[in-house]
Order: C-alpha cells, then structure tokens, then sequence
C-alpha cells in the first residue's frame, strides 16, 4: 500500500490523513490517482476512501478546512 508519505504530489493531504488517523480512522488513495502515479504523470483527481462514516468524513474535513 502507497503512504501519503511515499508520494510526492500529496503532502497536503498528510495533515488530513494524520487528523483521520488521530481520530481512530484510515484515510487511503485508490484509483486513477494511484495509477498517475505508477506512470509517473500528475494526477488528473483523487479519490480518497476512509472508513469513517460520511458524516465523520465531513467532521473530519470541515475541521481541516476550517
């Protein structure tokens, strides 16, 4: 599995993985994402997957955002 860490285009997302983590949640990368960066290209978007539920998604990220 690919860290947040071990990919140079997503340190901004390392804040938010480390607050989901902090909170008892896992917060991963999957799809095109992940196949931009084997091929070495930008990505063209992210898909993000937690197993948090969505309205514990939400807390999570208006709480990073805001």
């Amino acid at each position: 599995m690919l860290n947040f860490r071990d990919i140079a285009w997503l340190p901004q997302l390392k804040d938010l993985s480390d607050r989901f983590t902090a909170d008892g949640y896992e917060l991963v990368v999957f799809g095109g994402g992940i196949r931009d960066h084997l091929l070495e290209r930008p990505p063209a978007d992210l898909d993000l997957l937690s197993d948090a539920r969505p309205e514990e998604q939400a807390e999570e990220v208006d709480a990073h955002v805001g």
